[in-house]
């Protein structure tokens, strides 16, 4: 590779520009290779690192697009956790690459990122060129993304910048900075000798790492921990740190989970592995962590996010509420005033007369609010509860009937088994789409209630009925039935928005040939 692009040099080259100077700031800061497209905006620069420097200690890499110029130096630090100079041209080059340094900035990566805009000072631009390509702030551009930047307005002033920006690019936790060159600074001829500054005397600091008292108290956690379970995140490049983490999970016995959107931090085929690694927590996954006695976390992911994945089993199914219904009803007696299509009968049993009211009778739609209201009437004083569970559509066409519950007291609980669909229908269009061999994927059109989502909790309060929802996991299902159940019970109607995944707890019967769907295949 040093044999590619080498220029012809005769001998020792003085330091005559600022941009001589630029260039052995960027040598002394020992960073080996710097990626480039070409621009004129940083001419004087490119002609140091060539003609000054060598192509050497950096040596240019040229690239066709300024993303690839991030990129390729992005792709460098995650090898040798160490930063890679890049060089765009102006604000237009610096706009190219900005999708690569919000990349780099979410990796937590060491970017040593330079750029260029025309001469700041007007008397000096070409015509509309050196105009349209000086920015006075550049660095608004990716201040949100990046940890530090600067735009120097003289050649000692550059050298300090370069130099803070490899000490703070370097520092834990690391991140792109950008330093922006003046153009015309950079083609200014040295009147006096520069000295540049030594990069050894400004080296980053220490990695912030825990207290000792806390030190401590993890030490004291792991060793009386049962299940421990270690979640490693942006770890280390290192073999020895690699080794290190090995001996400490075999040391305590603790099972490791890892995370495919960050590099490899321990051996996915080791016993003490949990399941192979994804860019989500997997059901497995997830028991591991609700099992775990001490949860340590080494620089995860989002892992407020990951906690909320994991507190419960997942969303809720049409058979999770005849499941939980069943639970709930000992000790109590229910009458059930009508189902919905997913209601699982092999889960919940009747045994009374009234544990049971029957369907709508000609499956018209509208019905089911009202009827609720009319069996919560009926039920009123004889110790019975009555529940109905209907669909969101049904509901929808049947709201207003709770401001009569309200006005009137009438003890019901109303649960809305919302799939946000008229997906009865959606499963019709499927038979029919196959059976003309069109696109069976295009069966939601036209049957969805979502976009905007519907807040039926709020529908219900604005008629004076309480309400709870949208309960969207199955470990919450438990809590909302037993609050509704308790609100019914002191004579109160209520009704909870459950939010459940598309799909029938028994295949539905459709008209395709005598043949059935099961919507959950759909």
């Amino acid at each position: 590779m040093d044999d590619i692009e080498r220029p012809e040099i005769s001998g020792n080259v003085p330091m005559e520009w600022a941009s001589d100077a630029i260039a052995e700031m960027l040598r002394k800061l020992d960073l080996k290779y710097i990626a480039m497209n070409p621009g004129a905006s940083y001419r004087g620069f490119h002609d140091s690192l060539v003609n000054y420097l060598g192509n050497r200690d950096p040596r240019m890499l040229l690239c066709l697009h300024e993303d690839h110029v991030v990129a390729i130096a992005h792709g460098y630090a995650r090898v040798t956790e160490e930063p890679m100079a890049a060089i765009v041209h102006s604000n237009v080059g610096l706009m190219h690459g900005l999708m690569q340094v919000f990349n780099a900035w979410c990796g937590r990566m060491p970017v040593y990122l330079m750029g260029a805009t025309g001469p700041v000072d007007a008397e000096v631009r070409r015509p509309w060129v050196d105009w349209v390509h000086t920015a006075r702030d550049q660095g608004a551009l990716l201040r949100n993304y990046t940890k530090w930047d600067d735009q120097p307005a003289s050649v000692g002033a550059a050298l300090e910048s370069m130099l803070r920006a490899a000490q703070i690019c370097r520092t834990a936790p690391r991140a792109p900075v950008y330093v922006c060159i003046d153009a015309g600074m950079q083609e200014v001829r040295l009147d006096d000798p520069i000295e540049i500054p030594d990069p050894s005397r400004y080296a980053p600091g220490p990695a912030p790492h825990p207290s000792a008292e806390t030190l401590r108290e993890l030490t004291e956690l792991l060793a009386g921990a049962a299940r421990p379970l270690l979640l490693m995140g942006r770890m280390s490049r290192r073999k020895a740190d690699w080794d290190r983490r090995v001996k400490l999970a075999e040391a305590l016995g603790a099972r490791v989970l890892t995370d495919l959107r960050v590099g490899a931090a321990f051996p996915t085929d080791h016993a003490l592995h949990g399941p192979a690694p994804l860019s989500h927590y997997s059901a497995e996954s997830r028991a591991l962590f609700r099992k775990a006695d001490v949860i340590v976390a080494f620089d995860c992911i989002d892992l407020g996010g990951a906690m909320k994945l994991i507190e419960g089993e997942g969303p809720v199914t049409a058979r999770d509420a005849s499941r939980f219904l069943a639970k709930a009803r000992k000790g109590r007696k229910f009458t059930l005033v009508r189902v919905g299509l997913g209601w699982a009968s092999d889960l919940y049993h009747f045994s009374e007369p009234l544990d049971y009211l029957g369907y709508d009778g000609g499956g018209g739609l509208g019905s089911g609010a009202g009827m609720a209201v009319g069996a919560g009437l009926a039920l009123r004083g004889t110790g019975r509860i009555p529940i109905t569970l209907i669909g969101d559509g049904d509901f929808m066409q049947g709201v207003t009937a709770l401001w009569t519950a309200a006005h009137y007291r009438i003890p019901v609980l109303i649960v809305v088994v919302n799939n946000r669909s008229n997906f009865n229908d959606e499963i019709h269009q499927a038979v029919v789409a196959r059976d003309r061999a069109r696109n069976v994927a295009n069966k939601w059109i036209g049957m969805r209630i979502d976009d905007p989502p519907l807040d039926l909790s709020m529908l219900a309060r604005g008629q004076g009925v309480e309400a709870s929802g949208p309960v969207v996991r199955a470990d919450d299902v438990p809590a909302a039935f037993e609050t509704a159940i308790r609100t019914v019970e002191e004579g109160r109607p209520y009704l909870i928005d459950l939010h459940v995944v598309p799909g029938y707890a028994a295949p539905l019967l459709t008209r395709a040939g005598g043949g059935e769907s099961d919507g959950t295949k759909d």
